[in-house]
């Protein structure tokens, strides 16, 4: 399956058409779930809004990005657990579209169009051109990857990741610094980014040669290391400024549904016991899903076949943003959150064979997905 970056570029472009087809179509032929269910649980904006085929498009944390770009963060605000870059640019982009759902929709599938070329690029440093090619395809069609054509902020994440590395590779530490220095701007786990970029630093024979027989500037090297620190505190400086609580990003994690909390990580025991064993299983639950958890063991399967096959760099990134949010809450939104941790693809890539029959079973249980997340129903 070796295929040229514009046919790539051709294929992304239609699986993404697709993916803005099956809300509309999915809501002209199946019904919407009990709306009052939805309501509840959902934040719903604008919540004057009858249910309709454009709701499709602004289905759970959506409706938080739209809120925070129209309406800004405010005290014990429920969508205050979104960092503000995100709604920044829809609210940037609506001046220009005109409308605040077009604008969301337009850049997550820009960001991550953007994504997957720079990840096709930075794959085909370290692999052929089929593995590259491959590596799109099963990125794409994952099961969840629904989510980059949503007002989500996976597109946005995943590209300043990718050509955050694809930068360090070619020695380009400004611009590595300002990705780094975005992403926790973009979702708040992108603060770890510091770890992996310190891997790659220490461990990446690419990352150690020397640009164009110059020596390493080392101070621009450190730069890129405490980027995501600065950024970080850039998100508490804004949340100061706008809540009067440097701390209200965390602490709006703590009372979401999810419970996400760092303290979460030093409770490994309790952690076992309460996503294993203390739970009433469903297949799509928001913090007892099977899916989700299945979608774990996959990630531990693979992350150890990352190990033995991928350098340092790739094993460190994978470990780090699989296992943060799976140790830090009930796996609430797991299999969504696999989508950015794109050595996952690369080993999809190099282990699996019948590349087509996976990738078409893949698609047909994405798109599926696709329809009950767009009516409402919880799906990651």
């Amino acid at each position: 399956m070796n295929m040229s970056l514009r046919n790539i570029a051709i294929i992304v472009v239609l699986v993404k058409i697709l993916q803005l087809v099956v809300p509309f179509i999915s809501f002209q032929i199946l019904p919407f779930q009990l709306e009052s269910a939805y309501r509840g649980d959902n934040l719903g904006y604008p919540s004057d809004e009858p249910i309709g085929w454009k709701t499709t498009f602004k289905t759970w944390d959506a409706s938080s990005y739209l809120y925070l770009a129209k309406n800004g963060y405010e005290v014990g605000g429920i969508a205050n657990q979104m960092p503000p870059l995100f709604p920044f640019l829809i609210n940037l982009a609506k001046r220009v579209v005109g409308s605040f759902t077009i604008a969301g929709l337009m850049l997550n599938n820009l960001f991550s169009f953007l994504a997957l070329i720079g990840l096709y690029q930075l794959t085909r440093s370290y692999y052929d051109e089929a593995v590259a090619s491959k590596t799109i395809l099963y990125a794409l069609c994952f099961p969840s990857s629904f989510f980059f054509s949503r007002v989500y902020s996976e597109g946005l994440f995943l590209c300043l990741t990718v050509f955050l590395f694809y930068f360090l590779s070619r020695h380009k530490y400004g611009r590595a610094a300002l990705c780094a220095l975005l992403l926790p701007l973009a979702r708040t786990i992108g603060v770890f980014i510091v770890l992996p970029v310190l891997a790659y630093l220490f461990f990446d024979k690419k990352g150690a040669v020397k640009a164009q027989g110059e020596g390493a500037d080392t101070f621009k090297k450190i730069t890129v290391c405490v980027a995501p620190l600065f950024g970080l505190s850039i998100a508490m400086f804004f949340f100061y400024q706008t809540t009067g609580n440097w701390f209200e990003l965390f602490e709006a994690h703590r009372i979401n549904a999810s419970q996400h909390s760092i303290a979460n990580l030093f409770r490994l025991k309790e952690w076992l016991y309460d996503n294993f064993i203390h739970l009433h299983w469903q297949w799509h639950g928001t913090d007892n899903s099977a899916f989700d958890r299945l979608a774990f063991f996959l990630f531990l399967i693979l992350l150890y076949r990352i190990f033995r096959e991928q350098n340092m760099t790739m094993f460190v990134y994978a470990l780090v943003f699989g296992m943060v949010p799976a140790l830090s809450d009930h796996f609430m939104s797991y299999a969504r959150f696999l989508i950015i941790i794109f050595p996952l693809f690369i080993q999809m890539a190099l282990d699996f064979r019948h590349h087509r029959i996976i990738l078409a079973l893949m698609l047909l249980s994405q798109l599926k997905l696709l329809a009950f997340h767009s009516l409402g129903y919880w799906v990651a």
